[in-house]
């Protein structure tokens, strides 16, 4: 039976989310968190007791191609064979590439190193920011929408949530959007959408239509993207004084915010599941036929119910 464990520690929380970001995975076994790929290994115990500017420091490139091991107590060598042994890392092959190859991948690794670490102080910055802006968002759409929740019968529920997108993922985004490639020189925290967002889950579906129809009417300018019919999103611009000025708003139906709630914290939470690549990738073809399911069944439901409104 697969054991879970959760925290009640926020900030352990968010710094177990930063590992998680970067390919770390927990052994609940060893309380370890571990990068395979980076030869990176760390104790839950190092990871409450340390800022997550320190753990952050865990996530940089290894350049050297040894195992690293961050405790709070030395570990003995045996302690670190039976880690490297028990999750099967074996050094990168850097010495059988020529020098001019390893010069190369190594300076392209410092400098994506250096440009994650100007992006990391752009971030902690922009932190206030960030912060004035979500809640001034939420306010925003709470009193946009207060008409609608005020008609709302008894079963129906139009409930508003908000976050700020952690620094690894802001960094992955970049990468993603930069179609997977090193990060360019002039990368930006600006060139993101999506760093300041509002989630608004609406039961039952035919809700999301009275929403998105008031969204649209508030915000007749704004950008939206719908996401195959999952996930409408709205960005909109909050001229408050600041340079970071765009909220993603997502309106969706409750059963697939709530879905999307247990899948991030069965991918970003400890667990004693250490998946490997083929693991991540049955996952992801598996959270597609989830999603897919539940828009069915949400949308059956919610014929069920319309007659009756």
């Amino acid at each position: 039976m697969t054991e879970f464990i959760s925290f009640s520690d926020k900030a352990t929380d968010e710094k177990s989310g930063i590992l998680k970001d970067n390919g770390f995975k927990y052994s609940f076994s060893r309380d370890v968190f571990v990068n395979v790929s980076t030869g990176t290994f760390t104790s839950l115990e190092y990871v409450e007791d340390n800022p997550p500017e320190k753990i952050e420091i865990l996530t940089a490139p290894n350049l050297t191609g040894q195992p690293r091991f961050a405790f709070n107590n030395e570990l003995s060598e045996n302690k670190k064979d039976e880690l490297l042994r028990e999750f099967r890392y074996s050094a990168p092959t850097v010495q059988t590439m020529r020098p001019l190859e390893v010069v190369t991948k190594l300076t392209e690794e410092l400098t994506q190193a250096e440009i994650e670490n100007e992006i990391r102080k752009e971030y902690q910055e922009k932190q206030l920011q960030y912060g004035k802006l979500l809640e001034y968002g939420k306010d925003s759409i709470n009193s946009l929408l207060k008409e609608i929740k005020l008609g709302l019968k008894g079963f129906e529920k139009i409930e508003i949530d908000a976050r700020i997108k952690t620094l690894p993922k802001c960094i992955n985004k970049l990468k993603k959007d930069n179609e997977g490639k090193m990060l360019g020189q002039h990368a930006s925290l600006n060139a993101l959408n999506d760093i300041v967002g509002v989630r608004v889950a609406v039961f039952p579906n035919n809700r999301m239509d009275d929403v998105c129809s008031k969204m649209k009417e508030s915000f007749p300018e704004c950008k939206e993207k719908n996401e195959k019919g999952r996930c409408h999103k709205f960005y909109i611009e909050f001229d408050l004084g600041l340079s970071y000025k765009i909220i993603e708003v997502q309106v969706l139906p409750s059963l697939l915010s709530a879905y999307w709630d247990i899948e991030h914290d069965l991918i970003y939470k400890p667990t004693d599941i250490v998946f490997g690549k083929l693991q991540e990738e049955m996952l992801n073809k598996l959270d597609d036929e989830v999603e897919e399911f539940i828009i069915k069944k949400s949308s059956e439901l919610n014929e069920i119910i319309n007659p009756a409104l």
